[in-house]
């Protein structure tokens, strides 16, 4: 078992489950190649039990890379992109709670926005406040205009869109929110 990556939040809210990639090993002790081979796992940081591998609940496509992010709200909740393929995902968020391996819908934007970047995994530490209450996603709307966006899921508002002059997904481009939710970040 190992990290998926280093900018994400490995620990629930409460301290007490640990995401971890586990990275299947050949008899020759190497490594596979390929991200598809390995699967993340949600271990008891209390006794290091496995509790159960995520993401992998029939019908649900899959999470992309790291496209997803312990809540900082609720302690058994992991808030992830339903992917469509390497550079798009459903312009919504969903929740897996890990104790139950269940999936559901936390946010669906798609009666504003066309598509979601699938580089939330890129964007690093502050995609949420740290109560959890503001998330700062990149979404594009019908006509191909990519945006900034803050959302407030007490409220459930977007509180803020800004135009990106860019094609998001050619530059990779890093955004989020302060920890507070007062400021956006690029």
């Amino acid at each position: 078992f190992g990290p998926e990556y280093a900018l994400l939040q490995h620990w629930s809210k409460d301290g007490d489950m640990i995401a971890l990639r586990a990275i299947l090993i050949d008899s020759a002790a190497d490594e596979q190649p390929h991200a598809l081979y390995t699967a993340m796992h949600v271990i008891d940081a209390t006794d290091y039990s496995n509790i159960g591998p995520c993401f992998d609940v029939p019908g649900y496509r899959g999470v992309h890379g790291g496209a997803w992010r312990w809540s900082n709200s609720v302690n058994d909740e992991m808030v992830c992109l339903k992917v469509l393929d390497s550079s798009y995902s459903e312009p919504r968020l969903d929740i897996f709670t890990p104790t139950t391996r269940t999936w559901s819908v936390l946010k669906d934007f798609s009666a504003t926005y066309e598509h979601q970047y699938a580089g939330f995994k890129y964007t690093g530490e502050a995609t949420q406040s740290r109560d959890g209450r503001y998330w700062a996603l990149c979404m594009q709307k019908t006509g191909g205009q990519w945006y900034i966006v803050i959302w407030d899921r007490t409220l459930d508002v977007v509180t803020r869109e800004w135009a990106v002059s860019s094609d998001v997904t050619s530059h990779n481009i890093s955004f989020g929110v302060s920890p507070l939710g007062t400021y956006m970040w690029t």
